[in-house]
């Protein structure tokens, strides 16, 4: 069979764009070929957050900062994974992580403004207490658990004071909170909550995992 001018051109022209699109291709499939990563690697040490406040009482008055982080060597490798429009949490071996640790500590740090610039205003907290040291020396704490709309309140097993001894008068004090949560699945959400010693809140840190 005879081919003529026409359909030799038409047959190169395919030919042109097949080529064209042979670098294409193949850098889609190795795209298609890349490992899925995790979008986040937990260690056993979690920052929680930084809230700011301001105090005042008779002639003192300071702006100060609570920091907050969550600690279980359970949390080392967990991994935050991306499922379909969904986030999940994954331990380090790929299985799903089903609960909390039964047993989280906190570290609180509470400590006088320095060193770093502001970027809201300070909240101001209402207290009895005459002096900023007897404020950040009584501070109090609890763990709201909620599920649906339920909640539930636990109280720490044990609050250590970390560093200069309480008797002391600072401008700083470190806590180490613990709580025993037992049996919490993952899909509960988890409030720490920071009170003054009257028992009011002062700031709140979400254990936000996933």
């Amino acid at each position: 069979m005879r081919i003529g001018p026409l359909t030799t051109h038409l047959l190169y022209t395919i030919a042109s764009i097949f080529i064209t699109c042979l670098p294409s291709m193949a850098a889609s499939a190795k795209t298609a070929t890349v490992e899925a990563r995790p979008e986040h690697i937990y260690h056993s040490l979690i920052p929680l957050g930084c809230e700011v406040f301001s105090y005042s009482g008779h002639d003192e008055h300071q702006i100060f900062y609570v920091m907050v982080s969550a600690q279980n060597r359970q949390f080392e490798g967990e991994q935050v994974w991306f499922d379909g429009v969904r986030r999940i949490l994954k331990e380090p071996n790929g299985g799903l992580v089903q609960a909390y640790p039964r047993e989280m500590r906190f570290r609180v740090s509470v400590s006088e403004h320095s060193g770093f610039t502001l970027i809201d205003s300070p909240l101001p907290i209402q207290t009895r207490d005459r002096t900023f040291n007897q404020l950040i020396t009584s501070l109090k704490f609890e763990m709201r658990i909620y599920r649906a709309l339920k909640s539930r309140v636990l109280h720490p097993t044990k609050v250590t004071h970390i560093g200069v001894p309480p008797d002391v008068p600072a401008t700083e004090r470190v806590y180490e909170v613990t709580f025993d949560l037992g049996e919490v699945p993952i899909s509960d959400r988890i409030v720490m909550h920071v009170l003054t010693d009257e028992g009011d809140r002062m700031a709140k840190f979400n254990v936000d995992l996933y």
